[in-house]
């Protein structure tokens, strides 16, 4: 019986921002910034829950992503690995438009 399961994300820069990964249950999170990826992949890991809780079948969908022996009230918590590069300046190269909210400057 497990009381509490840690899942470890990682988040790394990709060609639009970056993404958060949770490898183990095949979920990700994107964002034009690390926060922002975060937030969105703790987004998705509740939903993720949620539906598995409403169903039923959380406990089996954690044992087959190799987390054996939880019980309904095995706290969950979701933690991050550091930013494994710097983002790449090459995505900024001939930019043309910018995100929501977001002036481009040039210098």
């Amino acid at each position: 019986m497990l009381e509490q399961l840690v899942l470890t994300a990682t988040v790394m820069p990709d060609k639009d921002g970056y993404l958060a990964t949770l490898d183990s249950l095949d979920l990700q999170g994107s964002g034009d910034s690390v926060s922002r990826a975060q937030d969105e992949l703790v987004d998705m890991v509740r939903s993720w829950i949620e539906l598995r809780q409403s169903d039923e079948t959380l406990e089996q969908a954690l044992a087959d992503a190799g987390f054996p022996g939880l019980e309904e009230d095995t706290e969950i918590h979701l933690e991050f690995k550091e930013v494994l590069q710097e983002p790449q300046d090459e995505r900024l190269d001939g930019a043309t438009e910018g995100t929501a909210g977001e002036e481009q400057t040039s210098g």
